[in-house]
């Protein structure tokens, strides 16, 4: 899960250490009758949270370099989402504030740009009638914000509800609402034309008739 097996090493190395720093804490403190005996308790305790400090010092490095070699927003998420548990914790959090700025500061460019694309042409799918294209490219630019809105949701609450959330939820509502009045126009357009051709269907008929009764008359007439 961290890009590269060496790191992967590092960290079963890791929770190996700690399951035992864990194991000896409870073979000195096997039961709560050990709680009475106070310096006992506070000297395994003591150890123990020294220990594992330790060991989220070295988880947090590991992570800063997974982060680092991870380029896109989306394999960035992933990685928050495999090591959601260690990044709860605050040495680690704080370790990765530069990374967890760049997760912030490109989510909101990511919503800015799906809202420039949405009056873009749709190159794809070309055998499909113009408003079915665009339909389904519009589709595709919804999906692809709900992705990352919904992962950083989900990841990162506590942000999302901050000030800084604010921006991110304001670019990603901005970046909704005109692909769903794109999708409201293409859809009257849609309409109108399916109408029309209704229309124009129901009178065929007529024009037909029209028509042959109009012959005949000049028929008769010649």
């Amino acid at each position: 899960g961290t890009l590269t097996s060496t790191m992967d090493a590092m960290l079963a190395d890791i929770q190996l250490k700690s399951s035992k720093s864990l194991e000896i804490f409870h073979n000195q403190c096997p039961n709560f009758s050990h709680l009475m005996d106070n310096d006992r308790f506070d000297l395994a305790f003591f150890r123990l949270r020294t220990e594992l400090k330790h060991f989220e010092h070295e988880l947090a490095w590991i992570l800063r370099q997974c982060f680092s070699r991870a380029t896109t927003l989306s394999s960035k998420l992933t990685l928050l989402n495999v090591f959601y548990g260690a990044y709860q914790r605050e040495v680690v959090q704080r370790a990765l504030i530069h990374e967890q700025q760049w997760i912030i500061d490109n989510l909101k460019q990511e919503f800015q740009l799906v809202a420039q694309l949405v009056n873009s042409s749709n190159m794809n799918y070309l055998h499909w009638p113009p408003l079915s294209r665009q339909l389904l490219y519009l589709y595709g630019l919804k999906q692809r914000i709900d992705l990352f809105m919904n992962q950083f949701i989900e990841l990162c609450p506590k942000i999302v509800q901050s000030d800084i959330g604010w921006e991110i939820r304001e670019a990603y509502r901005i970046a909704k609402d005109k692909i769903q009045r794109s999708e409201d126009d293409l859809y009257n357009k849609l309409e109108q034309s399916a109408t029309s051709q209704i229309s124009d269907l129901l009178l065929q008929p007529v024009f037909v008739c029209t028509l042959f009764f109009f012959n005949n008359i000049i028929f008769n007439l010649i």
